[in-house]
């Protein structure tokens, strides 16, 4: 299969660059409409293409592709193929009542803000970190509600 040279990609309503922040880092896109400045260039031998394909970062992200990739499996009580749509790569099992039970990887930033978008629609059921952010994430939005 031959590998694609592109760097820029049109995606979601905006153009993207791949860059690295820094020789030793992986390659990541950026919205090219949020890049601001670019500090400092240096003359190297380029990315090396055949290891960014937008194809496997799509299945890794969503929204963000920020924290470390992890798996993790949610109850759904709203129309699976969303959450299936939302994580490209996630399997779906039936539990013995009938809600769907998804699993799926992503970047942990990206998955915490779909979670926490669904509300009472989705139960995280691992790992157990995901799932005490989750609860922190709640009890800090509920507190400045409480507060004001």
């Amino acid at each position: 299969m031959k590998h694609s040279r592109k760097r820029f990609f049109f995606d979601n309503y905006y153009f993207y660059v791949v860059m690295r922040r820094t020789p030793d880092t992986a390659a990541r896109l950026y919205r090219l409409d949020r890049i601001r400045t670019i500090d400092k260039v240096k003359r190297g031998s380029g990315l090396p293409v055949q290891r960014f394909q937008l194809r496997d970062y799509r299945h890794q992200t969503y929204l963000l592709a920020q924290g470390e990739p992890i798996s993790f499996s949610f109850k759904c009580w709203l129309a699976a193929q969303t959450a299936l749509e939302r994580f490209p790569g996630a399997t779906q099992k039936v539990a013995k009542n009938g809600v769907p039970i998804i699993t799926a990887q992503a970047h942990e930033e990206g998955a915490l803000l779909w979670l926490l978008s669904q509300g009472p629609n989705v139960q995280v059921l691992s790992p157990p970190s995901l799932i005490r952010k989750i609860n922190q994430r709640q009890r800090a939005a509920l507190a400045r509600y409480q507060s004001s």
